[in-house]
């Protein structure tokens, strides 16, 4: 048996053997990762695979055999390597990173990778080759020209289906136009109800008119909350501005925005045809702009219907189109929208009275108040009052 001081030192020397390989020069003929030579081109420090070879490894001056066989040396030395070194094996953080080249902050944290970045710079040229295309150009063209009554009218000219198309037309004048964002024109109006400097604009290409900037007037559509007159005639007293009430007792969201004009419903008259007088029962049976709460029976309201002037009504049952004039029986094959006229109910101090139409609603400066009569519709609610704000308005 080895004493125990045989077996002290021959402890520190198997860290050593069991984590260190010993190699011959004939293991040297394969392609290496790197290689350190001295001035005379004699190889000192070969790596491969992860693995350092070293040509010859010494402690203190006292060779180690390569064969594996320890010679006489001084043992106090090996000791002190053995006891003062740390030997790892190639995983975890000392594992051989394959990327050809790596950038670190003082946590290990990647800052800049060769790989991703070639991999990644592809992206990147294909984004600056779309950045080149083209930049599209505003095609319309505008120009004003008198009229047969001696007033100035804007008309532009399509460049890409070379077509002249009509913007304006009636008693004021309508002058400066000019290109604005793509698909839209600027010009300057001196109509009787203005908008702000004058400007109006239109996007190609129906070019339906709107005030560049909203026309200083509120405009409140809503249940009962909105109805009463004191609210909207206080809005109007300590603003100074003109206000028009569109708000009506009872009124769900779905009421409301189909008399705004944001979710219209679409009837059908019995028959296909709206008789050339009196009533006829549209289909489906629905309230539309007159769903009050509980589907209730509702005042009939001014409307067009298939171009038809007329009233729509609701019993709680069925709905109806009552045309205002006889004429001419109209044929309507297809589901069609009917048309709330803004007409407003409860007068404010100041502001328009009530029977009030005031078609350019949608210019002014609105606010909305809606879903007391339908408050568990929530998501019905919600579309209803973004269709309303967006109603309108092109975007």
């Amino acid at each position: 048996m080895p004493s125990d001081i045989v077996v002290s030192k021959l402890i520190p020397l198997m860290a050593l053997s069991e984590t260190t390989t010993f190699r011959t020069m004939t293991e040297l003929n394969d392609e290496y990762d790197s290689v350190v030579v001295d001035s005379e081109y004699n190889i000192l420090i070969a790596l491969k695979n992860g693995l350092f070879d070293f040509c010859g490894l010494s402690v203190n001056g006292e060779s180690i055999n390569p064969a594996g066989i320890l010679g006489t040396m001084d043992k106090t030395n090996l000791e002190v390597l053995s006891g003062t070194t740390e030997f790892s094996s190639a995983s975890g953080e000392y594992e051989l990173n394959p990327a050809r080249y790596v950038i670190l902050d003082e946590d290990k944290n990647i800052q800049f990778d060769l790989d991703e970045y070639i991999q990644r710079s592809i992206g990147w040229q294909q984004a600056y080759l779309f950045s080149l295309q083209t930049p599209k150009v505003n095609p319309y063209a505008p120009f004003s020209q008198l009229d047969a009554s001696g007033k100035s009218q804007v008309r532009v000219y399509d460049t890409e289906n070379k077509k002249e198309i009509a913007v304006t037309s009636g008693s004021s004048n309508e002058t400066n136009p000019r290109p604005d964002i793509l698909n839209r024109i600027v010009w300057t109006s001196d109509r009787a109800d203005n908008a702000p400097g004058g400007l109006f604009y239109a996007d190609g290409p129906d070019f339906k008119e709107y005030p560049y900037i909203a026309r200083p007037k509120i405009v409140g559509w809503g249940h009962s909350f909105m109805e009463n007159g004191r609210f909207l005639s206080r809005l109007a007293q300590l603003t100074g501005l003109y206000t028009y009430n569109f708000g009506k007792s009872g009124l769900t969201s779905e009421g409301v925005a189909s008399r705004q004009g944001a979710a219209r419903t679409f009837y059908t008259p019995a028959g296909g045809v709206i008789p050339a007088s009196g009533a006829v029962t549209l289909s489906p049976a629905k309230p539309g702009p007159n769903r009050i709460f509980g589907n209730a029976a509702a005042t009939s309201i001014a409307c067009s219907f298939a171009g038809i002037d007329g009233m729509f009504g609701w019993d709680g049952t069925n709905a109806t189109f009552t045309r205002t004039a006889a004429g001419a029986a109209v044929t309507v094959s297809v589901p069609t929208p009917v048309i709330v006229y803004p007409i407003t109910g409860f007068s404010v101090t100041n502001g328009a009275p009530g029977g009030t139409r005031y078609d350019q609603h949608d210019e002014c400066i609105n606010i909305f108040w809606l879903g007391r009569n339908n408050i568990s519709e929530i998501d019905l609610i919600i579309s209803n009052a973004l269709a309303m704000v967006s109603w309108g308005f092109v975007e």
